[in-house]
């Protein structure tokens, strides 16, 4: 068949970049270095009627608060060669008209494009190229004349967007061997002829659209594509942004784990639960066993913890994805007829196909999230019956111990009965008994707790009391026999107390270094 005429080809490229997460200071400044390179490589320089600034601010901060447009220059001479920055709902947008008065092609007008926008960058959320172009028809006629035309528009195609076969897409899921079928052809209320090159997958970035207009419908197809001379964007300019949303919220999640976490969650699951029949049936577990039931209870909490942020972090995509949609569908509206399936119907079945994954993710994560948090409570119940049993024990034994203490002290006071003690020694057992009453209940605390991560540094304190009275109620037995012994005394106890302190606290600190994850790994 032979090639339709075109005539009048023209391009208009979109980059959206956003204002908002890590990656927002990197955005801006590619647009900035664009918008400079456009400045010097395509003479993009002089003011429009608009009157708004020809530079885009270099600092972010330096952009207006709300949203409208932000700079804008045209090139004098032949043909039109003009760029616009604007806001629009943190999101900054870079839109450039090449449409030379010459006769050209859109490899051409590409080329020159590419100089000016540079190399690939990762804070770029979406970039739309619009091959623009006009027909020798006035208008298509019935829907058989369309196809006609669009069979003979496609022929006449250049370049990439010729039919090709599918590429892998990361978005909705094709049989293996299977091809995309051709997104089709799209004809708008206006009359414009609007396809995209078949085979592309979903999540991808740049995007590139032929629209075609038929003879003498310039005007609508300037404010429909580029601007109506208002300093807003035009139409198909804030559908082509809320597209690029969507995909990109589409390379997140494809990205993301979160429909790998309850898998994995469910499998910890499946290996806790074996926990919950050894804690129906034994009523003291040994120390090794305490330890695996912290653990996994600590791992439980940090599970926990991850579906709940996974769940507010697919919540939030969704609902960006459902505003996407429900804004596309006011601005362009899926066709329908004989060319349903046209580039515009492609998007809207994507966000169609893409909130109901969301919507199952959501539910597995809700479900999962619920019996984690049923079986970390039936869990920590069952060490908290646990450790309140066994600090009842240790509880016991204390007051039995301090009991027997008291007791016999009252005896003796009874009786009047004289502890054969010498004068000297007898300070240092009055002291030593009241470190071992200061030590008693810290070490209970200690062996009655379950998770207990050590000796505390109370406890440090109290262990080297003892140990310095213990040394000085020797040193005064001594006294009698080596005169020297409250010198040696002097300099021997505070020094017993120093050096178990200290050496207590380093065996703490060593402990606490070994436990670190890093060091851990390290060390196997």
């Amino acid at each position: 068949m032979r090639a339709a005429p075109l005539t009048d080809r023209e391009l208009v490229a979109h980059v959206f970049v956003p204002l908002t997460g890590p990656h927002h200071p990197h955005g801006h400044a590619h647009l900035a270095q664009v918008w400079r390179r456009c400045r010097e490589l395509l003479a993009i320089v002089e003011p429009t009627p608009l009157g708004l600034p020809t530079d885009l601010p270099g600092d972010v901060d330096d952009l207006p608060a709300r949203d409208g447009p932000v700079a804008a220059a045209r090139r004098n001479g032949g043909g039109v060669h003009e760029m616009f920055a604007y806001r629009r709902h943190d999101m900054l947008c870079l839109s450039v008209v090449l449409a030379p008065g010459q006769a050209t092609s859109w490899p051409a007008l590409e080329a020159d494009w590419a100089r000016a926008r540079g190399g690939e960058h990762p804070a770029v959320l979406g970039e739309v190229r619009l091959r623009l172009a006009r027909h020798r028809r006035s208008r298509w006629g019935s829907a058989s004349a369309t196809a006609q035309a669009y069979a003979s528009l496609r022929a006449a195609l250049d370049g990439p967007d010729r039919p090709g076969p599918a590429q892998g897409a990361s978005g909705r899921r094709l049989p293996p061997g299977a091809d995309r079928p051709s997104p089709g052809v799209a004809v708008t209320p206006g009359g414009f002829v609007v396809w995209e090159a078949s085979g592309l997958p979903d999540d991808r970035r740049l995007r590139r659209l032929v629209v075609v207009a038929p003879k003498g419908a310039d005007e609508q197809l300037s404010e429909w594509v580029w601007s109506s001379g208002r300093a807003e964007p035009a139409t198909l300019t804030r559908y082509l942004l809320y597209a690029a949303m969507a995909r990109y919220e589409l390379r997140v999640w494809s990205a993301g784990q979160t429909r790998s976490l309850p898998h994995q969650v469910d499998a910890r699951l499946a290996r806790l639960l074996p926990l919950l029949d050894e804690a129906a049936e034994e009523d003291q577990p040994d120390p090794a066993q305490w330890d695996r039931y912290a653990r996994r209870l600590g791992r439980l909490v940090a599970d926990e913890a991850g579906l709940l942020d996974a769940v507010a972090e697919l919540s939030g995509l969704r609902r960006t994805v459902q505003i996407a949609a429900t804004n596309m569908a006011t601005l362009v509206p899926s066709p329908a007829g004989a060319h349903r399936d046209g580039p515009f119907a492609d998007d809207h079945a994507l966000t169609t196909w893409f909130d109901q994954q969301l919507d199952d993710d959501l539910t597995y994560l809700r479900a999962t999230l619920a019996r984690t948090t049923s079986v970390g409570v039936l869990l920590d119940r069952s060490v908290r019956r646990w450790e309140a049993a066994r600090r009842e024990r240790y509880t016991l034994a204390q007051t039995a111990l301090v009991g027997a203490v008291l007791m016999v002290l009252t005896a003796i006071q009874a009786l009047r009965y004289q502890v054969p003690l010498p004068t000297r020694v007898q300070p240092a057992v009055v002291i030593g008994l009241g470190a071992v009453a200061f030590y008693l209940p810290l070490a209970v605390i200690r062996l009655a707790s379950a998770r207990r991560g050590g000796t505390t540094l109370v406890e440090h304190l109290a262990l080297a009391a003892l140990v310095a009275t213990v040394l000085w109620a020797g040193l005064a037995w001594l006294a009698d026999v080596v005169p020297t012994g409250w010198a040696w005394a002097a300099v021997l106890v505070p020094g017993a107390f120093l050096t178990t302190w200290l050496a207590l606290t380093t065996r703490r600190a060593y402990r606490r270094r070994r436990a670190e994850p890093g060091r851990r790994s390290t060390a196997v």
